[in-house]
């Protein structure tokens, strides 16, 4: 293990210059907030400076102090990281000549990613060990092109699937290998609610995107709020899972009483100028700020 270092940036703003990365990979940084009780901000702190002006995407909590995201080590391809926010540690999960994406926590001591496979065309589903102690297998078969992906209840899997310029929705068990196609035309995020459910994206040509949710028990899905102008990228923060979207610099709330969304934090202060994607845990939200 490597230690690596947490800049608290809540007092000095800070400026960032832009390096152009190898493997035509986006240079992201990644950040943590850390809120109040009323959802003010206390700190935000930089978590990426272990490997700076590089990829540092995808960033998961696996609990309260601990962390997976992708990272490019090497020119050629990311493998998965985990931080230890108590410990100050940094672990590199996989070493492999292909390149995994989008890690996950499986709930059983395991997780799962997105790997290119060698022929750097097929993308499977794959299982990792936390603990290492084996190379890890594809999770389910005959997935097609897997982007992105979701564990949902009772052995179930959101799958973002890449088919022609189509990006749909398709549903998968694992016990049954059953696929189900729910949406034609989808957005790159996936959030699981404390209900179980898929909260996503369903894109529209009419320029109003909508997030929706989807239960996978009963096959029922309903509009949940208009999204944000262009923005994609959202999570469900806090007890009452507020859903927040990302937008250039800031971060808005949805205001479910008035349907609208209104301004939650400006970042502008903090460098951040191309928020992406994020993930929330209690009173902390971990996002991606993208420099390219």
């Amino acid at each position: 293990m490597n230690a690596f270092f947490i800049k608290n940036l809540m007092i000095v703003p800070i400026l960032f210059g832009t390096l152009l990365l190898t493997a035509q990979l986006p240079n992201t940084e990644l950040f943590m907030i850390t809120f109040d009780d009323d959802s003010t901000i206390e700190k935000v702190s930089y978590l990426s400076d272990f490997n700076p002006n590089q990829y540092n995407n995808q960033a998961v909590f696996i609990s309260d102090n601990e962390i997976l995201l992708t990272t490019q080590w090497d020119e050629n391809n990311t493998d998965i990281t985990k931080l230890n926010l108590q410990a100050n540690t940094v672990k590199r999960l996989t070493n492999t000549l292909e390149s995994e994406y989008s890690p996950n926590i499986n709930g059983d001591g395991s997780f799962t990613v997105v790997r290119v496979e060698q022929d750097e065309t097929t993308q499977n589903l794959w299982e990792y060990p936390l603990s290492l102690d084996n190379e890890g297998s594809i999770l389910v078969e005959n997935t097609g092109q897997v982007g992105y992906y979701q564990h949902l209840p009772n052995l179930n899997i959101a799958l973002f699937v890449i088919e022609e310029d189509q990006y749909h929705l398709e549903i998968i068990n694992q016990r049954s290998q059953q696929k189900k196609k729910i949406d034609q035309n989808i957005g790159r995020c996936f959030k699981r609610s404390k209900k179980g459910e898929l909260i996503y994206l369903s894109k529209s040509t009419t320029g109003k995107n909508d997030i929706m949710t989807y239960n996978a028990m009963n096959d029922r899905k309903q509009k949940l709020a208009t999204a944000l102008g262009d923005a994609v990228d959202f999570c469900l923060y806090g007890n009452l899972e507020q859903l927040i979207m990302a937008k250039d610099n800031a971060l808005y709330r949805y205001d479910a009483a008035t349907s609208t969304w209104l301004l939650w934090h400006d970042l502008a202060p903090y460098g951040l100028k191309r928020i992406t994607r994020m993930d929330a845990r209690g009173n902390q939200l971990l996002l991606i700020n993208n420099k390219s």
